[in-house]
């Protein structure tokens, strides 16, 4: 409920500024960031990474910085900056590690992931949910318990990068996957993962099974007013009539993706805080060994 999200951690931004706690003020704001992202306001999301980069600067903590680097490469993704996103994942990775912040370290592997499987970067998303993993499974002693969460994300997100990556066998684990996230509450996991099973039973042919969990997600991405998740959607499902030779029900479906594409503010990007230069080639970020 990312409307939602936003009206309660205003009032944490608001507390954790009058007592100068800038680690909480600093994660709140890269919250709201993730959330206005989602929700399409993509001006909203870019100065409030704006403000939680300035904030995390009074930290100190390598950790924290992590922190805002991950939600703002999350609410670049979701922006369509993949770019912008690739630098800021990356960046978290380095300082998680630098930190030793393992937890941290590999949420910043899933973030990576989820921008390759944005570019459908299938053998570049596996390897990087496969670190993610092993990172986890080398140093379980290290992890404290409440990890489930991130583990499912993690092996959820590794079944999709195969199913894209032309094993179909995979789907069986983006089944239990989906199990996971509903049993943990992770609504917004749930909704990712149902998506990609829609598109990988749409390819099998399973055209029942495919409308199920695309009907599913696309309800979640509509209550919720997740606008570009909603278009991506709407994408999904003009690929499902279009697999069944409905052209006309397809075009619908595509425009009305475009439409809610066209009514996203296009964000002034400018310089930002915090953040590494642009390059040309910036690379997956889960190119950083650990």
């Amino acid at each position: 409920d990312p409307r939602g999200g936003l009206n309660q951690i205003e009032h944490v931004i608001e507390g954790a500024h009058a007592y100068r706690n800038w680690e909480v003020e600093s994660h709140a704001l890269a919250s709201k960031a993730m959330a206005h992202a989602r929700l399409g306001e993509f001006e909203e999301a870019l100065d409030a990474i704006r403000r939680a980069h300035e904030s995390v600067k009074k930290t100190n903590s390598l950790v924290k910085e992590a922190d805002v680097a991950l939600h703002s490469a999350q609410a670049f993704f979701d922006m369509g900056d993949v770019q912008r996103g690739f630098e800021y994942s990356k960046r978290g990775m380095e300082k998680a590690i630098e930190a030793h912040g393992l937890e941290c370290a590999m949420a910043s592997y899933y973030v990576a992931g989820l921008g390759n499987l944005q570019t459908r970067n299938a053998g570049e998303a596996q390897r990087v949910f496969e670190a993610a993993l092993e990172l986890r499974e080398d140093n379980i002693e290290e992890f404290v318990d409440g990890s489930e969460l991130m583990v499912n994300r993690a092996h959820a997100g590794l079944a999709i990068a195969r199913l894209f990556g032309g094993r179909g066998e995979a789907i069986k684990d983006m089944e239990r996957g989906l199990s996971n996230a509903e049993a943990l509450g992770d609504d917004y996991t749930a909704a990712l993962i149902a998506q990609a099973l829609g598109e990988g039973y749409t390819g099998s042919g399973e055209f029942e099974r495919a409308k199920q969990h695309l009907d599913a997600a696309h309800d979640y991405y509509r209550r919720n007013d997740m606008r570009p998740y909603e278009a991506r959607v709407l994408q999904s499902l003009a690929y499902w009539n279009e697999q069944q030779g409905l052209e006309a029900e397809a075009e619908r479906a595509r425009a009305q993706a475009h439409r809610i594409l066209e009514e996203l503010p296009l964000p002034s990007l400018g310089s930002l805080p915090g953040g590494p230069p642009s390059t040309d080639e910036p690379g997956p970020a889960g190119s950083t060994d650990h």
